[in-house]
């Protein structure tokens, strides 16, 4: 689990790790959370790249799953605030499909969450239609 929480949305990312590792609500464990308060971009790449080397750790066969918890803020067409930038939902989808678990979730808490492509389908497409693209149309055709 990577929770982020960006500035002034540090709570957030607080109370979702506290809801995942609680025994009596999820009980994972602590050492499986990765809190990231104020988080650049970079900061989440290291953190996937920890969390796919204990993936790869795991017995073959055995199932791992991965959640991201992302709350801060959102702009349209899918961008999503960082320190010192706004980062494109598809890089940090490329970047969160590198983390090796069999099954994963993505949530996103963020203004204008509905127009983030974080999501990817085994057997299906990798990228498929979005409110982000039909967005990009759009501003071709005015």
């Amino acid at each position: 689990v990577i929770a982020v929480g960006q500035k002034g949305f540090e709570e957030d990312a607080k109370g979702f790790r506290e809801v995942i590792t609680n025994p009596n609500v999820c009980g994972g464990r602590k050492e499986n959370v990765k809190l990231l308060l104020n988080a650049a971009i970079e900061d989440v790449k290291d953190a996937v790249a920890d969390l796919a080397t204990k993936v790869q750790q795991v017995r073959k066969g055995q199932e791992t799953f991965f959640i991201y918890y992302h709350s801060g803020h959102g702009y349209p067409l899918g961008w999503l605030h960082f320190p010192q930038n706004r980062v494109r939902s598809r890089t940090l989808q490329g970047i969160l499909k590198e983390n090796g678990a069999t099954k994963s979730l993505f949530i996103v808490d963020a203004c204008h969450s509905s127009s983030v492509q974080l999501y990817t389908m085994k057997g299906g497409p990798e990228d498929g239609s979005s409110h982000e693209e039909e967005a990009e149309q759009e501003e071709e055709q005015e």
